[in-house]
C-alpha cells in the first residue's frame, strides 16, 4: 500500500513539474506517455495552464486507475433487462 502511495506521489509530481504523460512514461507506456506529452504541450500553448493541467490529469488518471479521465465519470452500465419470453 505504501509503495503504491509513493509511486503515485512521484507520478503526480512528474505530471505537475515535468510534463503531462510522465506517469505513463514511468509505467513503460511510451506511446501513450509520448502522446500525452505532445498533446499536453500543445494544449498548454493553445489553452494555457488549464490545457496542460487537464492533459496531465488525464494521464495520471490512466496510470493510477487504468481509466482515462472521462471514463471516471461514466455511470456503470446496467445489465440488459431480461426480455419476456413468448409462450406458445
Amino acid at each position: 500500500m505504501l509503495e503504491t502511495v509513493k509511486e503515485n506521489g512521484i507520478k503526480a509530481v512528474g505530471e505537475a513539474v515535468f510534463c503531462p504523460g510522465t506517469s505513463l512514461l514511468l509505467d513503460g507506456d511510451i506511446k501513450a506517455g509520448g502522446g500525452h506529452a505532445i498533446i499536453g504541450v500543445a494544449a498548454g500553448l493553445i489553452f494555457g495552464r488549464i490545457g496542460w493541467v487537464l492533459v496531465a490529469l488525464n494521464s495520471f488518471s490512466k496510470s493510477a486507475t487504468g481509466k482515462y479521465l472521462h471514463q471516471q465519470f461514466r455511470m456503470p452500465s446496467m445489465p440488459a433487462a431480461a426480455s419476456p419470453t413468448k409462450s406458445k
